[in-house]
């Protein structure tokens, strides 16, 4: 895992194919960092690499590719992320109705205003900050 910090000193092609290959470690937590190494720097990732990751076991991952996903701009990968806005885990649909605000992904309004009332503030009020970015986005400019 360490290593994975030690990536920001080799050239960028390197970062993204070396962090990509460790989407697939075998421990969670290298799977982890590497989804957040990628969506804080971008290096080449792959979208739909980053995506798969939205269903693995643990939750430290899943959350971590859902944030990768909405710094890389991963719009087409939104419907995907609005499925954790289901799970079990409270820091996850936080984090997925949060991308969805990022990404502007309209079609999960509805599901959005149900979570506002999910018993977790911090995923209502995460629900309810998505809303408000979905709501700036689609209000039109007036010149």
């Amino acid at each position: 895992r360490l290593a994975i910090g030690a990536l920001d000193y080799t050239r960028p092609e390197q970062v993204g194919l070396a962090l990509s290959e460790l989407l697939g470690d075998d421990d969670w937590r290298v799977r982890a960092d590497a989804a957040k190494q990628l969506g804080k720097h971008g290096h080449a990732a792959r979208p739909e690499q980053l995506a798969a990751l939205l269903s693995d076991s643990h939750w430290q991952v899943q959350k971590e590719a859902t944030l990768a996903l909405a710094q890389l701009d991963a719009k087409a990968q939104a419907p995907l992320i609005a499925r954790l806005l289901d799970s079990a885990t409270a820091d996850v649909r936080k984090t997925a109705a949060s991308a969805l605000g990022v990404l502007h992904a309209a079609f999960a309004t509805e599901r959005l205003r149900a979570l506002t009332a999910d018993p977790d503030s911090e995923v209502s009020k995460a629900a309810r900050r998505a809303l408000l970015a979905l709501a700036t986005v689609s209000r039109p400019t007036v010149s």
